[in-house]
């Protein structure tokens, strides 16, 4: 067994940097870069993305696996972003 700490690892300790379930980046100031379908990308806030999550809580399963079919476009709709 290593003793070497992944990016996953810190993923939920502040300060640290690591990927959403998904493999979305997250910074280590918890906003994450969400790259859609088309290959666009935009930063999200902790927030914003939480909110975004939260749109797909219903699906009963990981929420992410309904926003990796999001484009930027919907997501600016949803989110109300510029």
């Amino acid at each position: 067994m290593s003793d070497m700490l992944k990016d996953n690892d810190l993923s939920s300790v502040n300060g640290g940097a690591g990927l959403t379930s998904y493999g979305y980046p997250i910074d280590n100031k918890g906003n994450v870069t969400f790259t859609d379908k088309t290959g666009q990308s935009i930063v999200l806030s902790s927030a914003q993305w939480n909110n975004l999550l939260n749109n797909y809580r219903h699906t009963g399963g990981n929420p992410e696996a309904y926003v990796k079919d999001v484009t930027i476009a919907e997501l600016r709709e949803a989110l109300l972003l510029p």
